[in-house]
């Protein structure tokens, strides 16, 4: 989700830099989880921070991230192939 927010917000991609915490709230984890992702203001364009929340079926939080910072780049476009393509238009 960071690599889609800084692409589509400032044309660059981004990749993970640090992590404050990361917590497994639960043994074993189930077969599918949802994530939301908490995205954390910044005023730097080339940083995204945010809360990562992995939650069950139950709606309980089986995994956590927080903290997560990654930092971005234009250069970072290159992988995955798509370097040559303009950013994505958001609507509001």
């Amino acid at each position: 989700m960071a690599l889609l927010w800084a692409r589509a917000l400032h044309g660059h991609s981004c990749l993970p830099a640090r992590f404050e915490r990361v917590a497994r709230l639960r043994a074993t984890l189930p077969a599918s989880l949802r994530m939301a992702f908490e995205r954390v203001p910044t005023d730097d364009p080339h940083l995204v921070r945010a809360d990562v929340y992995f939650i069950d079926d139950a709606d309980q939080v089986v995994l956590l991230v927080e903290g997560m910072e990654c930092v971005g780049s234009p250069a970072l476009n290159r992988l995955g192939g798509t370097a040559a393509r303009p950013p994505i238009a958001l609507s509001a």
